[in-house]
């Protein structure tokens, strides 16, 4: 099911992200969309929240510092993913589908973004020319192995008590 609209803010709001724009550095292209980044932070919060009520979107957006209306979509994604439920009526908003435990950042990152590639190469399925000599396709394999096992690994209920927090992070979602 796919929420449309929530127009009421009664149910208690969440503690707002903060952000230093001064401590973050320059990134490289090699970077998550923003979408996957909201869905991330969005799972991590309904990870911290999974035996409560369900939670407004509106909510929700404030607290990891998202716009309401993209989120929205994105959430509507991740529920026709079979990852959250959306609830109508006097219970409406977001829950996870599943318990914290049994959903990756994996999962979350290949139903936003598609399967993981770093270079055309790695694609599951695609053939390159250069492949039976290429020097650099065994390095671009490992490399995706590598972060493809570290999102695998990362499942929100580790997350949702700050099991893989960075103290170097200027984010901080409290």
């Amino acid at each position: 099911m796919v929420c449309r609209h929530e127009t009421s803010l009664a149910e208690r709001p969440l503690k707002a992200a903060s952000v230093n724009p001064d401590t973050l550095a320059r990134v490289s292209p090699m970077q998550v969309t923003r979408a996957l980044e909201y869905a991330n932070r969005a799972m991590v919060l309904l990870a911290s929240h999974h035996d409560g009520d369900p939670i407004l979107v509106t909510n929700i957006a404030k607290s990891i510092s998202a716009p309401p209306n993209f989120l929205h979509q994105v959430l509507n994604n991740l529920s026709r993913g079979g990852l959250v439920n959306c609830y109508r009526g006097t219970k409406r908003g977001y829950k996870l589908a599943r318990p914290p435990e049994q959903i990756s950042l994996f999962e979350i990152f290949e139903l936003i973004e598609g399967p993981l590639g770093l270079t055309a190469c790695t694609v599951e399925g695609n053939w390159c020319p250069r492949q039976s000599g290429c020097t650099l396709s065994g390095i671009w394999h490992g490399i995706q192995d590598d972060i493809q096992s570290r999102l695998q690994e990362a499942t929100l209920d580790k997350l949702a008590v700050g099991e893989h927090r960075d103290e170097e992070c200027p984010v901080r979602v409290d």
